[in-house]
């Protein structure tokens, strides 16, 4: 029998730092979604996808910087 949880419910979490979630981010449904098929960070160096995973990569990366930095996103 598996223990009950600690907590049940509805847990607020007021003002996350962005930069944690990003840190969490699954990047190989990413790259999926651009049709470019591989698993993360794998797909960097891929012969056929990796100069633009890497390039899409890059941009992402460019665009959370700036989110987390002007608090463009509330978590």
């Amino acid at each position: 029998v598996a223990p009950a949880p600690r907590f049940t419910g509805v847990r607020i979490f007021d003002n996350y730092p962005l930069d944690d979630l990003v840190e969490r981010i699954d990047w190989t449904p990413f790259f999926i979604t651009w049709e470019l098929r591989g698993t993360y960070p794998n797909i960097l160096t891929d012969p056929k996808y990796g100069t633009a995973a890497s390039n899409l990569f890059r941009d992402a990366q460019t665009m959370l910087d700036r989110i987390v930095e002007k608090k463009l996103f509330t978590a």
